[in-house]
């Protein structure tokens, strides 16, 4: 065989695979090929692990911080108080081991949830474990959940400790608020004051396992008859306390390191208060922020009303529809979805709204697909109250969801029924353009889910 022969085949190969190159990626654009639909196949298949934005991780999250939360407070408790509690069976000793088994469960739930990677959700079982063993977190709740109870017959004195290497745990607690600060989005107020309320406590908890250490011997000595850890554990939270506020008189230090850790002690109550006064400022912030701007509108409405010299009733209408657009507990909602990204928002719209479309009757049997685009083009109207959405005979442009506030159906003049919220009226719209049968008008300020007739959203499209 000849050199020349031996190239030609080669190009001719080459040329092959050239073009089953091409072919194969004209085929990945085409959401209707096998290749595609083979992907999709496989990448559900890759999505057996937790999904870390379900509300069951959440709520394990929660649980986690709990305990979490009770750890912390055992652990300085059993140092100071009760290290001989870590050798016998005891009420607190048992709702540590509880803790601990939880956070043995949570190694498996961590090695099998999601993550995001450059953006993308990655739910491949194999992937997930592989990140979670290979990183620091691992290593540190390795260290956190090694039974180290176990040495208590050994060394008995040095197992309580041991215990502080639990304390490993906090690295998560960052992650834990942010969950829940996510979570309860809504009482962010009640949740600041509840984390600084929380923060409070603990210092005043360590504080008064810390003092005690200090006074123990004298107070054995000092008594025949020593009195419970109960009381003396609330005697030591009572001066931790009071030191803090400043509301009560502690004992007068007798050592250099008492008076060092007692004015640590005041200090720490000053930053405290600190911290309070911070947080009670930037929630009237945020609320005065939000109040001033709706003010400004509402004067810059009113002047501009009164320029025109508009009738009274209709700027008393307008006035009331501009304050409870900017009130109402909707505003909230829709001046967040503002700041997000336009597919953040519309993935929320779906997931609030899905369900409603897919009750409405003329959508009965239709797949998901079909209500999720249908929802997705839904738009959130205000009206003010004694508003005219539309007449009888009135060409039929819209359908209507209603979102809150009453609504009035009137045939002839007359109120054949009132609609609230959930209910939905004109769908024969969507997909027609009969003439309506009946006036809708608004008897309070109410806010409409709004999905525009096909023909009229796509004469939309067309122009644009």
């Amino acid at each position: 065989m000849t050199p020349t022969s031996k190239a030609s085949k080669t190009s001719e190969k080459h040329s092959w695979r050239l073009s089953l190159s091409r072919k194969s990626i004209g085929r990945v654009h085409s959401p209707f090929s096998l290749h595609t639909r083979l992907a999709n196949v496989l990448e559900e298949d890759y999505k057996n692990a937790f999904d870390p934005n379900a509300r069951a991780i959440k709520v394990w999250e929660h649980l986690l911080l709990l305990s979490v939360l009770v750890e912390a407070f055992l652990v300085p408790y059993f140092l100071a108080f009760q290290p001989e509690a870590v050798e016998t069976v005891s009420t607190l000793f048992t709702v540590f081991i509880v803790s601990e088994g939880i956070f043995a469960v949570d190694l498996y739930v961590q090695a099998h949830t999601g993550y995001y990677s450059d953006g993308n959700l990655i739910r491949d079982n194999k992937l997930t474990v592989r990140s979670y063993v290979f990183s620091f977190q691992f290593v540190l709740d390795i260290l956190a959940i090694l039974p180290y109870q176990l040495f208590v017959i050994i060394y008995p004195k040095l197992v309580a400790k041991l215990l502080l290497l639990k304390l490993l745990r906090w690295s998560r607690i960052p992650h834990f608020v942010s969950s829940l600060d996510k979570f309860y989005a809504k009482y962010f107020v009640a949740l600041k004051l509840l984390k600084v309320l929380a923060s409070t406590v603990y210092l005043a908890h360590v504080q008064a396992c810390i003092r005690f250490t200090f006074h123990h011997y004298e107070i054995i000595e000092s008594s025949s008859h020593s009195h419970s850890l109960h009381s003396q554990y609330l005697a030591s939270m009572l001066w931790s306390v009071g030191i803090m506020t400043g509301l009560f008189e502690g004992e007068l230090p007798h050592h250099s390191i008492e008076i060092l850790f007692t004015v640590l002690v005041a200090l720490c109550g000053f930053s405290m208060f600190t911290t309070l006064c911070a947080t009670i400022f930037v929630i009237s912030k945020c609320e005065s922020g939000q109040t001033e701007a709706m003010e400004a509108r509402i004067n810059q409405l009113v002047h501009v009303l009164s320029f025109h010299r508009v009738q009274e009733n209709q700027q008393t209408q307008a006035i009331e529809y501009l304050k409870r657009y900017y009130t109402d507990t909707e505003s909230h909602d829709r001046e967040t979805s503002k700041l997000l990204c336009p597919s953040i928002a519309n993935d929320i719209q779906v997931e609030l709204l899905k369900a409603t479309i897919a009750d409405i009757s003329i959508f009965e049997g239709c797949n998901d697909q079909f209500i999720v685009a249908m929802t997705s083009l839904l738009e959130m109207v205000a009206f003010p109250a004694q508003t005219t959405l539309f007449s009888t005979g009135d060409d039929g442009d819209a359908m209507y969801v209603v979102h809150s506030g009453v609504l009035a159906i009137v045939i002839n003049s007359v109120m054949v029924r009132e609609i609230r919220k959930g209910s939905c009226f004109g769908e024969l719209s969507v997909f027609s353009s009969m003439p309506r049968t009946a006036t809708v008008i608004s008897t309070t300020y109410a806010i409409q889910n709004v999905l525009l007739s096909l023909n009229a959203t796509f004469n939309t499209c067309w122009v644009n």
